[in-house]
Formats: C-alpha cells, sequence, structure tokens
C-alpha cells in the first residue's frame, strides 16, 4: 500500500460500461458484494472490515459544475480529502472520458491509528454537472472492488439537476433574486452563496455546508477545514495566510491571504470570516477586493492590533463586517407562498439533587408553527405548543383562517387572535436548494418556515 499510481492508471484504462442494479442520484452501478450499505442525505456509504484491515467507498449526491472538470476535481479533492486528512504522496491521473463525462482521478496515503490508508478520489463532470466516488482502504482488495465498483458507473446524462435534489439552483422560482440596498450594496442569489457587491468588493455569504460546518474541538484546524472546502478551490498561488481569529464566546474565524482567481487570473486579497453566534446561525463570508488597502478602506484595520488582548474590543472592531451576513435578505411577492410552510423547535432543561448528583427531571418546551397559503390571498394555520415537566406536559392548539397581504416587507394576516390583525417583518434568507421563509412578530419572536413540498 505504499504506492497506487500504477492502479490509478488501470482503474482509468479499463473503465467501461457493465451490468446494472441499483441507481443513487445521477449514477447508475453494480452494487459491491458483501459490503454493508448505508444512506445519508447527501451520500451513500459501504464499508466492509475483515480482522484488521477495512475499506469504506463513499458516492456523493451530485452538485453544480463549475463548467470545468479538472477545477471539479480539486474542488471535492480540497473539501473531501485534504480538508480532513494530512496527504503524503498525493498523486493525480490524467483525464479520462466515458462517453460524455471527463473522468480525474487523485490519490493519497494517510495514516490511521498507525497503519497506512490509501485514498482515491474519482470525479466524473460533463461541465453541468458532476458527482464524486471516494475509497479509503488499508488494503489492497478493497481497491480492487472499488475498481470494479467504477467499471460499472454508467452517470446519467442531465444538463442540469431535478428539483428534488440536494443541489440545485434557485434562480427564477421566485420573484426577486436581488436586493439593492440604500447604502449601495447589491445582493444576488448563486448556487452556492449569496454574493453581496460593491464597486470593488465581493462578499460571498456562504450557505451551510456540512463540510465546512462539522465541529473540530481544535478551532485552528476547523477554520482551515472550513476555509480548504469553501474558499481555497478557486484561488491558486496563495501567499501571506495567517490566521486571525479569537477563541472566545461567541469565536471568530478570521483568516487572510493574497492569491489569485483562478477564473479571472486576477491578483486578490481574500479575508474568510465567520462569527460563530450561540443560536448556530452564523454564516462563513469570503471577502474578496483587489488589495489589503481597499479591504480596510470599506471595513477598517482594527483587526491587525494584535497588542490588545481585549475580546470584547477586538470582536467589536469587526461587526460592520459581521453584519455583511444579514445581507442575504430577500423580498417576498405574493406569489411565491403558494403552499404549506412550516416549522418547529425544541428546548429541555435538565435538573440534578445538589446534596447527591442524581437526577432530579427535565422539563421542555416544544412548538410548531403551520401556514397554509391558498388561492385568492387566503390561508389557514395551526400553532402547537407542549411545555411543562417530561411526562407531564401541558399541550395547546391554536387555528386561525383569514386572508393575507405582503407589501413592503411586511405580511399582515386577518382574524387572528380574537379576531384582530397580525403583521409580521417578513423576508426569504436563500438556501442551498431552496429559500427559508422568515416571519419577525412584534415582540422579535422568529419563525423560521421552510416550504412542504
Amino acid at each position: 500500500m505504499k504506492h497506487i499510481s500504477i492502479f490509478m492508471i488501470c482503474l482509468l484504462l479499463t473503465m467501461q460500461a457493465c451490468g446494472q442494479n441499483e441507481t443513487f442520484d445521477i449514477v447508475s452501478y453494480t452494487t459491491p458484494k458483501n459490503w454493508k450499505k448505508e444512506l445519508t442525505d447527501n451520500h451513500l456509504v459501504y464499508s466492509k472490515i475483515d480482522g484488521n484491515s477495512w475499506g469504506q467507498i463513499v458516492i456523493y449526491k451530485s452538485a453544480v459544475s463549475t463548467g470545468d472538470a479538472e477545477t471539479d476535481n480539486e474542488k471535492e479533492w480540497n473539501g473531501l480529502v485534504l480538508g480532513l486528512k494530512a496527504i503524503e504522496n498525493e498523486e493525480k491521473a490524467k483525464p479520462d472520458t466515458l462517453n460524455n463525462w471527463v473522468v480525474i482521478s487523485r490519490s493519497g496515503i494517510w495514516k490511521y491509528n498507525g497503519a497506512n490508508v490509501s485514498t482515491i478520489l474519482t470525479t466524473f463532470s460533463n461541465g453541468k454537472v458532476y458527482l464524486s466516488a471516494m475509497c479509503n482502504a488499508t488494503a489492497l482488495p478493497y481497491l480492487q472492488d472499488f475498481q470494479n465498483l467504477l467499471q460499472t458507473f454508467q452517470p446519467i446524462e442531465r444538463n442540469e439537476i431535478s428539483p428534488n435534489q440536494t443541489y440545485h439552483t434557485v434562480n427564477g422560482q421566485f420573484k426577486y433574486d436581488t436586493t439593492n440596498f440604500d447604502d449601495g450594496w447589491i445582493s444576488a442569489i448563486k448556487t452556492d452563496w449569496v454574493e453581496v457587491t460593491k464597486p470593488g468588493t465581493r462578499i460571498f455569504i456562504h450557505y451551510p455546508n456540512q463540510r465546512a460546518d462539522e465541529h473540530n474541538f481544535d478551532k485552528l484546524k476547523g477554520d482551515e477545514h472550513a476555509w480548504n472546502a469553501l474558499v481555497a478551490p478557486r484561488y491558486q498561488n496563495i501567499t501571506n495566510f495567517q490566521q486571525r481569529g479569537l477563541q472566545g464566546s461567541p469565536s471568530i474565524t478570521f483568516l487572510t491571504a493574497n492569491g489569485v482567481e483562478k477564473q479571472t487570473g486576477k491578483n486578490v486579497f481574500i479575508v474568510f470570516y465567520k462569527k460563530h453566534y450561540q443560536q448556530g446561525n452564523g454564516r462563513y463570508l469570503e471577502v474578496v477586493t483587489n488589495s489589503k488597502t481597499d479591504f480596510e478602506n470599506e471595513f477598517g484595520n482594527n483587526y491587525i492590533n494584535t497588542s490588545s488582548w481585549d475580546y470584547l474590543e477586538q470582536s467589536k472592531s469587526w461587526d460592520k463586517l459581521a453584519k455583511m451576513q444579514w445581507r442575504n435578505k430577500f423580498a417576498v411577492a405574493n406569489t411565491d407562498l403558494a403552499g404549506k410552510w412550516s416549522s418547529s423547535d425544541f428546548a429541555s432543561l435538565s435538573y440534578y439533587y445538589v446534596s447527591s448528583g442524581r437526577y432530579a427531571g427535565s422539563t421542555a418546551t416544544a412548538t410548531s408553527d403551520e401556514f397554509n397559503f391558498l388561492n385568492a390571498n387566503h390561508y389557514s394555520s395551526q400553532h402547537s405548543g407542549a411545555s411543562g415537566q417530561v411526562g407531564n406536559m401541558g399541550f395547546s392548539t391554536q387555528k386561525y383562517n383569514g386572508r393575507y397581504e405582503v407589501k413592503d416587507w411586511k405580511i399582515t394576516f386577518t382574524n387572528r387572535f380574537k379576531g384582530q390583525l397580525e403583521t409580521f417583518n417578513c423576508q426569504f434568507e436563500a438556501v442551498k436548494g431552496g429559500r427559508i421563509l422568515v416571519l419577525t412578530d412584534n415582540n422579535n419572536t422568529i419563525k423560521a418556515l421552510v416550504k412542504q413540498h
């Protein structure tokens, strides 16, 4: 297991269509024999253990292509492999083709519990969409099984990903895809982020990302993992990479670097920032300017004041940048709401006796809200709640019917509590594959509603 380049070459040369007996996402293939199967939201995992040796094969759901197979593969390698492991003997095979798809593989070796583990990542891209399969293995037979599996791969030709999949664009489904703010910033919905622009400055508000948001007890490693997953694939010749974040409550990710944009060839200054709010609603921001001076002219240069150890002073100096994440904000039209939207929330608190430390029970609160927007601006809604000591909780339900109207970032409902009108501030927040309807009442209570298909 010291060298696998010959295997990779053979893998690409022998790739061909064979029988198929299973389909996942946009690929059909023959299931590997005697491997345990596990399905998650975004990938399919096969695993096999024989004594002290083991193998793992992961097939990831398709994503929107960058338009270049090499870039797609590099993005996946940086996010799925380099973001998690220290790789040695990294190699890349020459691109091959399978019908209208470009096939590219990379490999490397890393250590797990003192043993060598070989990783091979293979990406299929047609310039519109791409998907990847990866194998981690401690012995050659598992790599052979992976080779046999890839020989049966038959990606399904589509120019775009179907609406019921996790990864797809959202433009065109709603009336408003851009927001023009009074201070000159413009927000626009993109596939993987909301892009906020002003002449000379671009800010990518990244959508929640399972790979980047994965918890890491080592903050520095977690920050670099997020950088590798979200930022690094689009740049080359990275220099002056610096960690400027803070450990605190909330902690702050702040990475800066110089680099060259692969798409344009331009030299740029890059800032990667996130304020990790306790509510979990912080978003990664990627700021791109022509120079460090341009960034500082817009957001200040207090972040370079490393002589101060005052956490509040340091974090406050970045408030203007932190608030940019709230530019993921889009107007709502009446025509956007048809259908059912719902949300739910839950919280619990456990008690223990001071004298003995024994468990003394717990209390919990659960709420759910459901709005059904009907024809001719009619609505119905149901609001349920439960609270109290677990095992003896009280329950309540309220139901309303009436009309609604959306105007100037507000939505007004008739016939609410005691027949009165009720008005919420309303907006959309874009996420990967759709939008969240955010309603805020006069008590500043927020309902984050997701459409039910």
